[in-house]
């Protein structure tokens, strides 16, 4: 190995050291701001049952009626 690759590798690897020591740091304030998105879609859907809760009702109802099997052709026949 020649010196300047020597040095190559040395100065690589302390970039990628101090390139890895950041990323705790940068995966806490994604948490952080994806907490913070989390926290804010609850209080928007608490705030929409609360101004809409019969609407909130139909919605359920509508999910649970069962639905028809088959074609409107062969419920016809």
């Amino acid at each position: 190995m020649t010196t300047t690759t020597i040095l190559t590798v040395i100065a690589s690897a302390i970039l990628i050291i101090q390139s890895s020591a950041r990323i705790p740091a940068a995966l806490a304030e994604l948490f952080r701001a994806c907490q913070q998105v989390i926290i804010a879609a609850r209080e928007l859907k608490g705030t929409a049952q609360q101004r809409n809760p019969a609407r909130r009702d139909e919605c359920i109802h509508d999910t649970a009626a069962p639905r028809r099997r088959g074609s409107r052709r062969q419920r016809s026949r």
